[in-house]
């Protein structure tokens, strides 16, 4: 599996739509670093990718927000209080902007696959199930069967 470009939207620290393109490896260069300072969405690019993968009934992902108690799936998502405000950035939030996601495109022995996961979020409620999709270049996957994909 070697990634090939990650879309975060209106996740964690990430404000609007930012693609980070990871170029495809030359040889001998196949390790991509992240750095930076403190502050600037290092955190945020992995808990997004875990995000992904996972999603939010993730256990040991929601422990990590808070050390005093774990929130419920609905507290992770929508937040709770001035402690955490949920997975969505605050700032595209206060804006009124309602959708955050994060997807994923990768390269793989059967091709390319695009996996997107997203969150739809209006005030102080969440509409319907957070989305998931997966498409490799013969199939389409959604939701449950998309989540045995990404386990396998």
């Amino acid at each position: 599996m070697i990634f090939e470009s990650i879309r975060l939207t209106n996740l964690f620290s990430y404000y609007g739509e930012q693609d980070i393109d990871l170029a495809t490896p030359k040889p001998g260069r196949n390790v991509c670093l992240i750095i930076g300072r403190n502050g600037f969405g290092k955190t945020s690019l992995l808990n997004s990718l875990k995000l992904l993968f996972a999603g939010v009934h993730y256990e040991p992902l929601r422990r990590a927000v808070q050390r005093s108690r774990m929130p419920t799936v609905k507290q992770y998502v929508l937040g709770v209080g001035d402690d955490w405000w949920g997975i969505m950035n605050r700032r595209a939030r206060s804006d009124g902007q309602t959708r955050c996601a994060v997807r994923l495109i990768w390269s793989e022995d059967g091709g390319r696959v695009t996996a997107e996961r997203s969150w739809h979020i209006e005030h102080d409620s969440r509409n319907g199930e957070e989305s998931l999709t997966v498409t490799t270049a013969s199939e389409i996957f959604r939701d449950e069967d998309a989540q045995q994909f990404l386990d396998r």
